[in-house]
């Protein structure tokens, strides 16, 4: 079996960007992929796009943090998404 990748995405308000990011993620060859999505308390429809991506591949974390996604806590959102990966390659 080929090792599995994480594909790990953090996300606020990125309801523009996020269908492509996806649908993209979705698209690749590598066969053993997870894709994981974490909602920072996004304010426009960026769960909600993330959840009309639902399949067995990826998985969706909203985070009831409702505060922007500042500089300080970029950081602290990466570690938290490798977190919740079972990852041996990771790609951000």
């Amino acid at each position: 079996m080929k090792p599995l990748v994480s594909i790990l995405i953090p996300c606020y308000n990125a309801e523009q960007w996020l269908v492509d990011t996806l649908a993209s993620a979705l698209a690749q060859t590598w066969m053993n992929t997870e894709i994981i999505v974490v909602d920072d308390g996004s304010t426009d429809s960026s769960l909600s796009v993330a959840k009309g991506f639902a399949s067995p591949q990826s998985t969706l974390l909203a985070s009831p943090i409702k505060e922007p996604a500042l500089p300080e806590i970029v950081h602290f959102m990466r570690l938290r998404v490798i977190s919740f990966s079972t990852w041996m390659l990771m790609i951000f």
